[in-house]
C-alpha cells in the first residue's frame, strides 16, 4: 500500500527540506503540499525554488497541493478573508480565484497532479446561489489549472456545502462530470 501525507501536519513551521527528508525517511513518498503562507508561501519564488529543488535532488513528483485557505500569514487572524470560491460577493469570489491562480502557478516550477480546493468555508450554510458561484469560479479554475497539467478535486469539509453527498449533487448540477472528490476521512468524521 502506498501511503501518503499532508504537510498540513507541519503548518506552523516553514516548509523545508528539514521536513521534507523527515517525511521521506518514514517512507512516504506521495507529499501533499499545504499552501499556507506562513508554511508554503506559493508566493515566494525563492520558496517555491527550493522546494522544487528538494524534489528534483530526491527524483520524487509533488503529488498534491492544498489550496489555499487564506491569503495572509496568519490563517485571516489580521481580518484578511478568507478564500472562497462559493462566495455570493463577487469581489470576495474574484480575489479568492487569483489567490488560488497564485498557488497554481507553483506547478511551472514544481509539477503535482491535483489541486484540493474547498467549496466554501467550515460551518458554510447550503444554499444553492452558492453552487451557482463555486460553478463560475470552477469553470475559470479548471481552465487554468489544466494548462498547467493540474486537475481539481473538491475536499468534503464541515460545511452545509461540502458533505460527500453534496459534492456529488455539485458535479451532477454542474455537469462537470470529469470534476473529481478528494475524500478527507476525518472530515467525513467531524461531521
Amino acid at each position: 500500500m502506498d501511503y501518503g501525507l499532508s504537510t498540513h501536519l507541519f503548518v506552523d513551521e516553514r516548509l523545508s527540506s528539514h521536513i521534507l527528508d523527515r517525511v521521506l525517511g518514514v517512507g512516504i513518498r506521495h507529499i501533499e503540499a499545504f499552501a499556507a503562507r506562513q508554511h508554503f508561501d506559493y508566493r515566494d519564488p525563492n520558496h517555491v525554488r527550493d522546494v522544487a529543488q528538494w524534489f528534483d535532488d530526491h527524483d520524487l513528483k509533488l503529488h498534491s497541493l492544498h489550496a489555499p485557505l487564506y491569503a495572509d500569514f496568519d490563517w485571516g487572524q489580521s481580518g484578511g478573508p478568507a478564500v472562497s470560491v462559493a462566495s455570493l460577493e463577487k469581489r470576495k469570489r474574484i480575489d479568492s480565484m487569483e489567490e488560488i491562480k497564485r498557488a497554481l502557478e507553483v506547478a511551472e516550477r514544481l509539477p503535482f497532479r491535483y489541486l484540493i480546493l474547498h467549496l466554501g468555508i467550515p460551518g458554510e450554510e447550503y444554499a444553492l446561489e452558492k453552487f451557482d458561484a463555486a460553478l463560475t469560479s470552477i469553470e475559470h479554475l479548471k481552465i487554468f489549472a489544466k494548462e498547467r497539467g493540474v486537475q481539481l478535486l473538491l475536499e468534503n469539509i464541515p460545511n452545509e456545502l461540502s458533505t460527500p453527498e453534496r459534492l456529488l449533487e455539485f458535479i451532477q448540477y454542474s455537469r462537470m462530470d470529469d470534476l473529481k472528490i478528494c475524500f478527507d476521512t476525518g472530515h467525513a468524521h467531524i461531521g
